[in-house]
């Protein structure tokens, strides 16, 4: 994060109503006032002539290309030049460029050591990024003990990412016992600094109980807070509450709206939804089509339960043509992710020889996956399969389900 320092409303009225202004201050007028042109024009001498503030708001009118073309190197060399004198914010900024890579040459260890002589000087972006820096797993100066360290000097004084983090640091247990609470306190912190993130996280927990009470209402709030924004995840997860009417008055159209927002910025579990309102006329006119399109979609994205769906549509021909073998592909990509309705369809396709010759082998190795995940269907017809097989047979379906010779167990009726 750059440190950008605009002059306050109250300061610029003042200065306006002064009369006394210096060249520098006036340069803060005329950029206050999207003038930046006449800003640069003022600012440029002081620069030259070596002011540290002066070289500094050069380099940010390069990195935004305001006033001036936009201009990653010209940007870092007035950075330089006054981080060089101490300047913090310019400090940080070029660590920002170190890190990126955006006008110098990537580096992270210089990175580390701009960010932290601004955070020595108190400049709590620069204590932020100096936090991430340190403890990003990748980074080749990483600290945890020095970057929690950071991260609560920024997160205390009011920093709002800072607290973003900290708080799903308590929530995963990283570098901090587990503590649910701690983890809502500082992710409502940044929830009410507007961090989407935080906001969407907060909801989470609400729904769950974590750290605070369950409460959908207070979930749908932070959701709704958070969609509003534009938060994908968000908007996904409020859509959803509308559908089902928890937390919020039901209202298929809203959470269709919400869906569509969410979906169309690649949220998988958006797009499912969306292909099962489709599927079942809710909130919208039915249409095979569609339903297929958008469960495709999130099928494509890895979403298991998405997977499984599209396998029933291609082995049903519903919105698409029948197809046993692609229906097969589907299935087993979400068998292998652990879903057990798609454990006992492929049992199916194998036991009946769609999409692939007969193979009651592998049709009692799936059957028998599904019902060790609890799937009763695939139990009773595991049992029947297993009843009409040799012990050859049953003893190799048992070796596959494990995958490393250790012989699971096949429950085969007596007759």
């Amino acid at each position: 994060m750059r440190t950008v320092r605009p002059l306050s409303a109250l300061l610029l009225a003042l200065l306006l109503g002064s009369g006394c202004t210096t060249s520098l201050q006036q340069g803060w007028i005329a950029f206050e006032q999207g003038d930046y042109g006449t800003a640069h024009d003022h600012w440029r001498p002081h620069a030259e002539a070596g002011d540290a503030e002066a070289q500094y708001l050069l380099g940010l009118m390069h990195d935004d290309g305001r006033g001036v073309p936009r201009d990653d190197v010209a940007a870092v060399a007035w950075y330089r030049r006054a981080a060089e004198q101490g300047h913090a914010a310019a400090q940080n900024n070029l660590g920002v460029h170190c890190l990126s890579g955006d006008g110098i040459e990537a580096d992270p260890v210089s990175a580390t050591r701009w960010y932290r002589r601004a955070a020595a000087q108190g400049l709590v972006d620069a204590q932020n990024n100096l936090a991430v820096l340190l403890l990003s797993e990748h980074s080749p100066t990483r600290d945890s003990r020095e970057g929690l360290r950071w991260l609560r000097r920024a997160a205390e004084q009011g920093h709002p990412r800072a607290q973003a983090l900290l708080g799903s640091l308590y929530y995963n247990g990283i570098n901090v016992p587990r503590d649910l609470a701690r983890a809502a306190t500082w992710y409502e912190r940044a929830a009410l600094q507007r961090v989407a993130s935080a906001q969407h996280m907060l909801g989470e927990m609400y729904t769950r109980g974590e750290g605070v009470p369950v409460s959908e209402e207070m979930a749908a709030i932070w959701y709704r807070r958070a969609a509003e924004q534009g938060y994908p995840p968000a908007q996904n997860s409020l859509g959803l509450m509308l559908m089902n009417g928890a937390g919020v008055e039901r209202d298929l159209d809203e959470a269709r709206r919400w869906l569509e927002v969410s979906a169309d910025q690649g949220t998988a579990e958006a797009q499912f939804a969306l292909g099962w309102m489709y599927h079942r006329g809710h909130g919208v006119e039915a249409n095979a089509s569609a339903a297929a399109r958008w469960i495709e979609r999130a099928a494509v994205k890895g979403l298991p339960a998405a997977q499984a769906s599209l396998g029933e549509l291609l082995l049903q021909g519903r919105g698409v043509a029948r197809d046993h073998t692609q229906a097969m592909s589907w299935f087993e990509l979400a068998a292998s992710q652990g879903v057990a309705r798609a454990s006992h369809r492929l049992g199916m396709l194998h036991e009946r020889g769609l999409g692939a010759e007969a193979d009651h082998v592998a049709a009692l190795m799936w059957y028998t996956r599904a019902a060790e995940a609890g799937h009763a269907p695939a139990r009773e017809r595991r049992d029947l399969l297993a009843s009409r097989m040799t012990a050859a047979e049953i003893d190799e379906a048992q070796r596959r389900v494990t995958g490393d010779g250790e012989v699971a167990t096949v429950s085969v009726p007596v007759p």
